[in-house]
C-alpha cells in the first residue's frame, strides 16, 4: 500500500448505516464554482464562496490553491524514447494514481509507466507494443465498458488505428485489436461516444489523406468497427478534440490544418450515420498544429485553443453562445518559439483555464500561462523549462497525487519523457458550501468524509445549522462519525465550511467526498394531564 493510500485510509467517512428513514446528502463535486449561496434540496456541484482553495484542478477534489514554482525540476521518466512524439495520462492499474503513457516514433513503441504512489513516486516501465511503426498518436478510454482504460493509438508508416484492450493487472496485460489499417499518416485519435449508444467510437486523423474519420463501435465483444467520414480534403489535419461545442447533447469535433493553416469546427448534426456541418473558425494560424476545447472564459461555452509553429502562438476563440457564428481570437502569447501544443486546465487553483505549452525549437521547451483576470483576456508567462527542446507535446495531470496539477511532456531530441512539479502550496484555506434544506426539522444523525490529511497538513471541517436558513448561529468544528455537534436537532437548514492548511509548500489535504445523514424528528414522549412523561 502506498504512503498516500494509507493516510487516506486513516480519515475515511464514518457514520451510522442508514436505515429506511435515513437519508444521506453528500458532496463530491464542486466544479460548477461558488456563487451558489442557497438553500438547495441537494449539493450539486455548486458551493457558496471559498479562498485559496482549488476546486476545479482535480476532478472530484479540493485540496490548496498554489503558486508558481520558480525552479521547476525534471524528473524523468525510466528507459529510452527514441523520438518521443506524444505523452498522454491515466489510471491504468486503478489504483488511484496517475499512470503515463508515451509515444517513441523512432522507437516504434507504444510505453506505459505505472506510479506507484510513491513521494514522489517511483515508475515501472513497460512496453505495451515494440512495433508499432513511427507510433504518433495515443489516448485512453474505456473501450469495452469494463471499468478498466483501454489505449487507442495510431502509427503514421503502418497506417494503423488500434485499440488494446485492458485485461487488468499492475502493470496490465493488454490485448490488441485492429481498427483500421489503412490510414496512412495517423496524427492523432480520440475516443468518444458520437452517436450517443452509449458505446465508445473512435476518431483519427490522416494527414496523408487529408481526412477525418470515425469508426462506429456496434457494441459487440470485441467490437466491430464500421468506418465513416466526417470530412475530407481537410489539408493536413494533426489533431482534433472532441467537446459539446453547441450544448446540443451530442459530441462536436475540433480541428487543426498544417497546411490548410486553419482551425475548424465540425458539428455533429445527428442521423444515422452522423451528418457533419463544418465551419472555419480561424484562419492564417500558420505552422497550425494543436488543437484543444476547453471553456476559457468560464461562461459555460466550450472555446477552442490552437497552437501554431511557424507564428511560436497559442490563442484561443471564444464561442459566444448564440449560434457559433462569431469566433473572436485572442492570442495567449506570440512568443513560445515552434509552439507545438497547448493544454488547458486550473493550473494554479485558483477556479479558472490556465494554459499550458510546448515549443518545437530548442529555446522553446515547457512554459504555462496564468489566466490573470479569469476571462482569458490577459496571461502571464511561467517558464517551466527551457532546455526541453524541441518539445513535441505537453498534458496537465495531478502525478504526484497531491492535488494539483502537474506538467507532463515529452522531447523529440532528448527521447524522453518526463513530468514537473509547477505549483507550490499556499499556507491555507477555506470553502463554505451553500445552505443545505433538508425540506423539514430533522435530526441529524452522522457526518462523515473521505479525505487525506499528509505530514505538515491539516483539515477541519465545521457545521452550523438551524431552523432559519438567515441565521443559521455560529461555525461548530466537527469529528466523522454518529451525531453531529453544531447540527442541532430539529433544525431544517445546514451549511459545513472547510479549513484547509499546510507549512509544507509541497503537500496539501485533499478532500474527496463529504456527506451528512439526517432522519424525521423523533416523536416527543407522551406526557399525563400534569406533564409529566408517562414511563
Amino acid at each position: 500500500m502506498s504512503m498516500r493510500q494509507l493516510v487516506v485510509s486513516l480519515v475515511l467517512m464514518v457514520c451510522p448505516v442508514a436505515g429506511a428513514s435515513e437519508v444521506a446528502v453528500v458532496q463530491t463535486d464542486w466544479s460548477c464554482g461558488p456563487g451558489s449561496a442557497g438553500p438547495t434540496p441537494v449539493w450539486a456541484g455548486a458551493f457558496s464562496a471559498s479562498d485559496d482553495v482549488a476546486w476545479a484542478s482535480v476532478p472530484g477534489q479540493l485540496a490548496l490553491s498554489t503558486t508558481p514554482v520558480t525552479d521547476a525540476e525534471r524528473i524523468v521518466l525510466p528507459g529510452d524514447a527514441l523520438g518521443a512524439i506524444k505523452v498522454f495520462a491515466g489510471d491504468l492499474d486503478l489504483d488511484g494514481d496517475t499512470d503515463v503513457l508515451g509515444c517513441a516514433y523512432y522507437g516504434n513503441q507504444l510505453v506505459a509507466f505505472y506510479n506507484d504512489g510513491g513521494s514522489p513516486p517511483s515508475w515501472q516501465r513497460q512496453v505495451i507494443d515494440g512495433s508499432f511503426e513511427e507510433a504518433l498518436a495515443v489516448a485512453v478510454a474505456d473501450v469495452d465498458r469494463d471499468g478498466r482504460l483501454d489505449v487507442l493509438a495510431g502509427s503514421a508508416a503502418g497506417a494503423e488505428v488500434m485499440w488494446w484492450r485492458n485485461l487488468g493487472g499492475s502493470p496490465a496485460v493488454w490485448e490488441g485489436h485492429l481498427i483500421a489499417d489503412d490510414v496512412p499518416g495517423t496524427h492523432d485519435v480520440a475516443g468518444a461516444d458520437l452517436d450517443g449508444d452509449g458505446d465508445i467510437d473512435a476518431v483519427a486523423v490522416s494527414f496523408e489523406d487529408d481526412e477525418i474519420l470515425w469508426w462506429r463501435n456496434d457494441g459487440e465483444d470485441p467490437p466491430r468497427w464500421e468506418r465513416l467520414v466526417v470530412a475530407s480534403e481537410v489539408d493536413y489535419p494533426t489533431k482534433v478534440s472532441v467537446a459539446d461545442v453547441d450544448r446540443d447533447g451530442d459530441l462536436d469535433l475540433f480541428s487543426v490544418a498544417w497546411e490548410g493553416r486553419q482551425i475548424a469546427w465540425w458539428r455533429n448534426d445527428g442521423g444515422d450515420p452522423i451528418r457533419w456541418t463544418g465551419r472555419v473558425i480561424g484562419e492564417h494560424f500558420v505552422g497550425a498544429h494543436w488543437v484543444h476545447a476547453a471553456d476559457v472564459d468560464g461562461d459555460g461555452w466550450t472555446d477552442v485553443l490552437g497552437a501554431a509553429m511557424n507564428l511560436g502562438q497559442l490563442a484561443w476563440w471564444r464561442n459566444d453562445g448564440s449560434d457559433q457564428s462569431g469566433w473572436e481570437k485572442t492570442v495567449v502569447t506570440g512568443s513560445l518559439p515552434g509552439a507545438v501544443s497547448v493544454i488547458a486546465g486550473d493550473i494554479d487553483g485558483d477556479g479558472d483555464q490556465d494554459v499550458g505549452g510546448a515549443g518545437w525549437s530548442a529555446s522553446g521547451g515547457m512554459a504555462w500561462f496564468e489566466n490573470l483576470d479569469g476571462n482569458g483576456a490577459e496571461w502571464a508567462e511561467v517558464k517551466v523549462d527551457t532546455e526541453f527542446g524541441p518539445s513535441s507535446s505537453v498534458h496537465l495531470a495531478d502525478v504526484d497525487g497531491n492535488g494539483s496539477l502537474d506538467f507532463l511532456g515529452s522531447a523529440w531530441d532528448h527521447g524522453e519523457l518526463a513530468w514537473w512539479r509547477v505549483g507550490d502550496f499556499v499556507e491555507a484555506g477555506w470553502l463554505e458550501s451553500s445552505i443545505l434544506d433538508a425540506g423539514r426539522a430533522v435530526d441529524w444523525v452522522g457526518c462523515g468524509w473521505t479525505a487525506s490529511e499528509p505530514h505538515n497538513a491539516s483539515l477541519v471541517v465545521e457545521v452550523r445549522a438551524s431552523k432559519d436558513a438567515q441565521d443559521l448561529g455560529r461555525w461548530m468544528p466537527v469529528s466523522p462519525g454518529p451525531g453531529c455537534p453544531g447540527a442541532p436537532d430539529g433544525t431544517r437548514f445546514l451549511q459545513y465550511r472547510v479549513l484547509v492548511a499546510s507549512s509544507d509548500p509541497t503537500v496539501s489535504p485533499v478532500l474527496e467526498e463529504i456527506r451528512f445523514v439526517h432522519e424525521p424528528m423523533a416523536a416527543p414522549a407522551p406526557r399525563r394531564a400534569s406533564g409529566r412523561v408517562i414511563p
